[in-house]
């Protein structure tokens, strides 16, 4: 161990950059999005105007620790509207996203969230129940699917066909 090298006790936070805030236009592929987030938001706040570049414009892995309130939820769309219009998911048909919530109100809730922002837009978007027979068939035929961590978990600990988990192309927790 005398050579180990630990993490900082107290590891520094990312400041915040100071940018102009993002405005919605011209950012997304379709109108109709733009429009949602017009109709709700003048501009993106500070943390969001921060990750969107590295969320919109890249494929690199993005971890978003803020308190609540600061658009985490709305950083988490940007990653999967990116995702649903890239060429990785045309090239890939059966990679969904997966989208882990804490407990079982939370799957309710943005499952009717994604369902209105993504559903008419004929995107599969399904959650995980918990059973298994259900649950391995939605796999294969959804775009985006929300879940609890713990039926997630009892979902993989059953499955048989386990190259499914290698199709995987977006986990948003």
């Amino acid at each position: 161990f005398r050579h180990l090298l630990l993490p900082e006790k107290f590891p520094p936070y990312t400041n915040l950059l100071d940018l102009h805030p993002l405005n919605y236009t011209g950012l997304f592929n379709t109108k109709k999005l733009e429009k949602l987030y017009t109709e709700k938001y003048r501009c993106m706040n500070s943390v969001q105007t921060q990750c969107f570049k590295t969320i919109f414009e890249t494929n690199n892995s993005v971890f978003v620790g803020a308190t609540a309130g600061n658009g985490k939820t709305q950083i988490a769309e940007y990653a999967i509207i990116k995702h649903l219009s890239s060429e990785n998911k045309k090239q890939n048909l059966n990679a969904p996203i997966l989208y882990l919530c804490p407990n079982e109100d939370s799957v309710e809730e943005k499952w009717e969230h994604f369902s209105s922002l993504f559903g008419e837009q004929n995107y599969v978007i399904n959650k995980f129940t918990g059973q298994y027979t259900f649950d391995s068939s939605v796999f294969d035929k959804s775009d985006l699917i929300i879940t609890s961590s713990k039926n997630y978990d009892l979902f993989t600990r059953k499955i048989k066909k386990k190259k499914n988990f290698n199709d995987i192309s977006l986990i948003i927790v």
